[in-house]
């Protein structure tokens, strides 16, 4: 099914390409020219009633780039509607945060990677392309999706959706390293049985990506879970793409809702002094616990 567009949005889109963020212009050096296993992109590609910021149309592939203000109530139910709509007409999107793409542009390139593999499935492009092949392309994009799609396609792990509890740690003050445990058990209305952060309030659970200590790991620094104060230390999900409201699943049973994205770091901050640098306020995220029970090391999270 070939998508068509508005004419009146390819004005839009040309403003949208001169007024790029620093971000969309990184990861277009990586995307043009074929770069990506020899699939070629557009930048600001009008698609039926909207425009994304990347557009494959031989995979039917949009990759969508959000800034901090996506974070906010209004953003999210337009970035759902446009979600919905580009699912309807059979294209596959992928959303990055600023913040991925500026601190970790491999990953990035990665997760594409790997989607296109998936995607594919023997679908590997020539390279270059001849005239044939190209008028080959056109013809393909008015193939259904599902001809392009391979077996054993997650959806929610290439979307950086799912991942896996790397460590369980707990303090028994605030401001302080905590210290990496089996497992714990998680109370409803409370937090983590035993943590100085439990209690009747919105921060009752903290959570930090592996992949944003191993950016400080990158530096030479050596780092333990726990060291940032984390209570869920994670690898898989994107916790930079979570907004506030949205909610996790972890284990079997434990339900966490998103409350706060980030923090200030206060003054005479232990880990800071210890480490030289806190990521924790700039990349950690914070939730109460809706459903209780025990989360184990190696246990599975994702967004409910």
């Amino acid at each position: 099914m070939k998508v068509y567009y508005s004419p009146h949005l390819k004005t839009i889109a040309q403003k949208l390409g001169r007024d790029s963020t620093r971000s969309e212009i990184i990861l277009w050096k990586h995307l043009k020219g074929k770069k990506v296993q020899g699939f070629d992109f557009n930048r600001q590609k009008p698609v039926g009633k909207y425009i994304v910021d990347f557009y494959c149309s031989r995979l039917k592939l949009a990759i969508e780039v959000d800034g901090y203000t996506h974070r906010f109530d209004k953003a999210v139910k337009k970035d759902e509607e446009k979600g919905k709509y580009l699912e309807r007409v059979g294209i596959r999107l992928f959303r990055f945060t600023d913040e991925d793409v500026r601190n970790d542009i491999q990953t990035v390139l990665q997760r594409i990677k790997m989607a296109i593999t998936k995607l594919t499935a023997g679908h590997t492009p020539k390279s270059p392309l001849s005239l044939d092949d190209a008028r080959s392309e056109d013809r393909e994009e008015d193939k259904p999706t599902s001809t392009l799609l391979g077996a054993g396609l997650d959806p929610l792990l290439i979307e950086g959706k799912r991942g896996t509890v790397v460590a369980v740690c707990l303090s028994r003050r605030k401001g302080e390293v905590k210290k990496p445990v089996a497992s714990a058990f998680l109370k409803a209305g409370h937090g983590i049985e035993g943590d100085a952060h439990a209690g009747d309030w919105h921060r009752q659970v903290s959570l930090l990506a592996e992949e944003s200590v191993d950016k400080m790991r990158g530096k030479g620094i050596d780092l333990v879970p726990g060291i940032f104060a984390e209570n869920l230390l994670t690898r898989g999900l994107n916790l930079g793409s979570l907004k506030v409201g949205m909610r996790l699943k972890v284990g079997e049973s434990v339900v966490l809702e998103v409350t706060q994205i980030g923090k200030e770091c206060h003054q005479g901050c232990a880990i800071r002094q210890q480490v030289g640098d806190c990521v924790m306020p700039r990349e950690g995220v914070f939730a109460r616990v809706v459903i209780g029970g025990e989360v184990r090391n190696g246990d599975e999270i994702s967004v409910a």
